[in-house]
């Protein structure tokens, strides 16, 4: 196996993915809740505006991993993006997005939701400080 595939099954390992079992219609029951600081947003697209792709940015000391599904309830055509710490990243045009830390004793670790449908901008539900905007 090449070795940046090492890596990716690696990362993989480290979170909840859409291939996992145990990602279901009805999620995971035995998630654990985080937390996640440093964490910004802004719009690939139109600059200033709420128009395109939703941006990332981890400020934090610890990676993360976002599943990314076209609808709220439902795991069809979810999406996993790696989001180390210091890096940004370009997120999928889909409607929910499930931030997670690494794995806890085997269980997944949520850390927020954010709901990218709303023509106002995302909105954002974490356990500590939301992302804040980075123009």
């Amino acid at each position: 196996m090449h070795a940046s595939s090492n890596r990716t099954v690696a990362v993989r390992r480290r979170y909840l993915t859409p291939d996992d079992p145990e990602w279901t219609n009805d999620g995971p029951t035995n998630w654990i809740i985080g937390r996640v600081e440093r964490l910004w947003y802004s719009r690939f697209g139109v600059a200033g505006s709420m128009i395109g792709h939703l941006v990332l940015y981890n400020g934090g000391d610890d990676d993360l991993a976002i599943l990314s599904t076209p609808g709220v309830s439902g795991t069809d055509g979810t999406l996993f993006t790696f989001l180390p710490s210091g890096a940004s990243r370009i997120l999928p045009d889909t409607e929910f997005h499930i931030v997670q830390g690494e794995r806890c004793d085997g269980r997944p670790v949520l850390v927020g939701e954010i709901v990218d449908d709303a023509p106002g901008g995302p909105q954002f539900f974490f356990d500590g400080p939301s992302p804040q905007p980075r123009w």
